[in-house]
């Protein structure tokens, strides 16, 4: 199976792909550059494992919640590839790319609580649980603001692990220990464990069928 992932959601454009067993990947910060970048890298690492686009068996991206620009040239991006070379699409959401990220950091843990801060007083949020080694997701939030966000939070009955980009000091009110890991973009070498789940469920689309996710329901 060789996948080619990217994602471009917020201040940051990646590329990774599966090759051989292995997993290849390029990040590089951006701000407001992600269309001159994010095409280049993903040319890049198809020439630097000597691999043509026809290939690839499978392109999976970020649809966001993000940056509206950034998650549009990705979508863009997957559907242009997919249409001239044929191949099938995944999408995955940004915040579940980042409890793969922290899933990865903490192994024994099953509750996993993923919030990004967008701007002074938005936030997404979601909750993901881990089920026979996969992520879940317990919950369908809206972005909100901090304040329904902090009720949400004192609602929690079970140790969970935070990851984002917020300031932890929100996680002060808490009753139960947690742990928290600062995660400020998502990451498209996350995205292939995910991406082969999704294949095994067979969740594969075509272009047409992609949509993208900014800032309303996710």
């Amino acid at each position: 199976m060789k996948i080619l992932s990217f994602d471009s959601s917020y201040n940051s454009c990646s590329v990774s792909l599966l090759y051989k067993k292995k997993i290849f990947y390029y990040q590089k910060k951006c701000k407001r550059q992600h269309s001159k970048i994010l095409f280049p890298m993903i040319k890049k690492i198809l020439f630097v494992n000597k691999i043509k686009l026809k290939k690839i068996n499978i392109i999976a991206f970020c649809n966001g919640p993000g940056n509206f620009t950034g998650t549009r040239i990705s979508t863009n991006i997957a559907q242009g590839l997919s249409i001239g070379s044929n191949i099938p699409l995944l999408q995955i959401s940004s915040l579940k790319i980042i409890a793969q990220e922290a899933y990865n950091n903490f192994l024994y843990e099953k509750n996993f609580f993923i919030i990004m801060k967008m701007n002074k007083n938005r936030y997404y949020y979601s909750k993901y649980l881990i089920k026979k080694n996969f992520l879940k997701k317990k919950k369908k939030f809206l972005s909100t603001n901090k304040k329904i966000l902090l009720q949400h939070l004192n609602k929690i009955k079970k140790r969970c692990v935070f990851a984002g980009n917020f300031n932890p000091k929100i996680l002060k009110s808490l009753k139960f220990k947690n742990f928290f890991i600062k995660i400020k973009f998502s990451h498209a070498k996350y995205i292939i464990p995910l991406a082969l789940k999704d294949i095994k469920l067979k969740k594969t689309l075509v272009p047409e069928l992609v949509f993208t996710k900014y800032f309303h329901k996710f």
